[in-house]
């Protein structure tokens, strides 16, 4: 995985150290057991997790506890073991106690969705959007009731007909809104984009695309596909759906294609009202085959996951020959021989050349799985750092097949975010992409806003008495206040730009993913880079990380953001980043002891390490500019 990123590492016991606790002893209170249940989660101990959350049934405690016991129970029932009536009673009887009720009826939709019931999905995801409080539940139910009614729309698309229903008529202005008032998340824009096309509503396809990708009238697209993005930014807001012309929906399949949404670029082409000539097209064909390709990939490589976690799963060779079976159709459009290619290797290449497709199968965290997505960036970037220069090329991939077993069990909450393979960072989009909508979201969801504030007030408090009894803490209010801070700097750096409305909204998506970019792949990756070609592959590994973090900080545009990392609960743990972290930490505290007098506003009865806010910008620069030898 990359070292730095915003995916989190979880708290994984081994199954045998877990197994051997629990035979002595279940926690006594249901908020304890959901602890130890969620470790077992982590490491993949299905036997586990389930005794804990059982025992916690038999529990007096909190009804809100109660409710996620009975969530959690669900999961493992349908997810895992397809114990869908079970699964059911448990969510009805959690969204009958009362405390949270929209997220278990929310569950249910995804449940029955799973199941392929799409009435009852999208009448568990009414029922609870009738009910729900929160914005965080009401975008959910939108999101499950939308997800029925367009997978609805498009088996009917595949199976010959048009799909247009009533049901996708309303997710489609259900989307739309709640796009347009909030653009930015994958989900619900890959879902319009779905429903617009089914819809021929070329300006709501245009509308999720901009959302999707993060793209601001008059702001670059990804590198890797902004030639087909200016071919769709032409043929969408025209599009004539029914009465488009075969070169007119060859032209919008292609281009879809080439933005990797190749399951939607099929439905395009699969359109009975359309010419038959269009199917004939060579293009047309091979991206039509794909995209029914990868849909059965995905569901062979998710039962193969299933299996993995229920102690099945075969030898490391079946997904292997399970992700080859899915070949030879696409092959034939290519007029290609499975038999004519010398090794995987060859298949590999042969789908990047056609389809942008990035494809490793192989052992991960123990556990043989898959990671295949598609190239939207691929740049090679000089990266000068102290006179030192070094090639580093960067790659993200977005529109995942599988991002790996463990994303797919760890149900959305943790994912992997990347790896360095065949002399590259790769990033995986989608485990970034909320970071910036949670960012956002701080600054300007009421509901998001208050929650923040409260808990900034309560951990600013606690501060000073933390850092009185230990000078190097890890500081939750301190972590809060810079990331505030950093956040509205970007924001007002693109006011300053005349941004407002959704042109702001979409330009801080995108400012903020570069400059997490910029900080932990080309700041704090290639200052590995650079030390490996001075030759320093031996040093230390808190010696490793600890020259990275220096440069990641220098070496960006928003200095407060990027010492987050630094600043995190892993400081002072005994690894390579958490030895790292505190002694940049105690360098720190060493710097604004001898310049006291440059820091404005700084109290100089109070500890040093709460004021580290007090800081500019460039002030942040130059404290760590101070510790790196290649700066002198």
């Amino acid at each position: 995985m990359i070292c730095g990123t915003a995916a989190a590492v979880a708290l994984v016991l081994s199954a045998a150290v877990a197994a051997s606790w629990a035979a002595e002893r279940l926690p006594g209170d249901v908020a304890s057991c959901l602890y130890e249940a969620k470790k077992a989660d982590a490491a993949h101990d299905i036997a586990l997790e389930r005794r804990i959350l059982e025992h916690a049934e038999t529990l007096e405690g909190d009804l809100k506890d109660a409710a996620e016991v009975q969530r959690r129970l669900a999961v493992l029932d349908w997810k895992y073991h397809h114990r869908f009536d079970e699964a059911r009673s448990r969510l009805l009887r959690a969204a009958k106690a009362g405390a949270e009720p929209a997220k278990a009826l929310t569950a249910l939709a995804r449940m029955e969705q799973a199941r392929q019931d799409h009435a009852a999905a999208r009448e568990a995801a009414g029922e609870a959007l009738a009910i729900a409080v929160k914005d965080s539940d009401r975008r959910a139910a939108i999101l499950a009731r939308a997800r029925a009614s367009v997978a609805e729309a498009v088996e009917l698309r595949r199976g010959g007909k048009v799909g247009d229903t009533e049901a996708l008529r309303k997710a489609l202005d259900d989307l739309y809104g709640q796009v347009t008032q909030e653009p930015g998340e994958q989900a619900p824009a890959q879902l319009l984009l779905r429903a617009a096309l089914l819809l021929d509503r070329g300006d709501a396809a245009l509308l999720a695309w901009r959302s999707y990708y993060h793209v601001a009238p008059g702001r670059p697209s990804p590198n890797v596909i902004a030639g087909a993005w200016e071919d769709l930014k032409r043929i969408l807001p025209l599009w004539q759906g029914a009465d488009a012309s075969p070169k007119e929906r060859i032209d919008l399949v292609k281009a879809l294609a080439g933005t990797r949404f190749f399951e939607e670029a099929a439905l395009v082409a699969l359109d009975p009202r359309a010419d038959a000539s269009v199917r004939e097209d060579a293009r047309v064909r091979e991206v039509t085959a794909y995209a029914q390709a990868i849909g059965r990939l995905r569901e062979v490589t998710e039962e193969h996951y299933r299996q993995t976690i229920l102690g099945g799963g075969g030898g490391p060779d079946e997904l292997k020959n399970l992700i080859k079976a899915q070949a030879p159709p696409v092959l034939v459009t290519m007029g290609v021989d499975l038999q004519d290619l010398r090794s995987d290797e060859d298949l590999q290449k042969l789908f990047d050349t056609h389809f942008g497709a990035f494809i490793m199968v192989g052992p991960t965290a123990g556990y043989t799985d898959l990671h295949m997505g598609h190239r939207v960036i691929d740049e090679t970037r000089t990266v000068k750092q102290y006179g030192h220069e070094v090639e580093l090329r960067f790659v993200v991939l977005d529109n995942m097949v599988s991002n790996g077993f463990q994303s797919w069990a760890w149900e959305g909450g943790q994912q992997h975010g990347g790896w360095v393979e065949r002399g590259a960072v790769w990033q995986v989009r989608p485990a970034y992409a909320g970071g910036a909508i949670d960012a956002w979201r701080m600054l300007h969801s009421e509901e998001q806003m208050a929650e923040f504030s409260e808990r900034l007030a309560r951990e600013t408090s606690l501060d000073d008495e933390r850092a009185r009894k230990d000078p190097y803490p890890f500081l939750q209010g301190l972590v809060m206040r810079l990331k505030l801070q950093g956040l509205q700097g970007i924001q007002e750096r693109l006011r300053k730009q005349g941004l407002e409305g959704e042109e702001l909204h979409l330009a801080f998506l995108a400012e903020f993913e570069r400059s997490r970019q910029e900080s932990s792949i080309f700041a704090h990756e290639g200052r590995h880079a650079i030390d490996q070609a001075m030759g320093t592959k031996t040093r230390s590994a808190w010696k490793t990380e600890y020259y990275a973090k220096l440069s990641q900080a220098v070496f960006t545009t928003d200095p407060r953001l990027s010492v987050l990392t630094v600043l995190d609960t892993g400081l002072g743990t005994q690894t390579g980043h958490g030895q790292a972290n505190l002694r940049i930490v105690k360098n720190v505290v060493k710097w604004m002891k001898r310049h006291r007098k440059e820091i404005p506003r700084l109290d100089r009865a109070r500890p040093l390490l709460p004021q580290f806010d007090l800081l500019s910008d460039e002030q942040i620069r130059e404290v760590f500019r101070s510790m790196d030898p290649l700066a002198r």
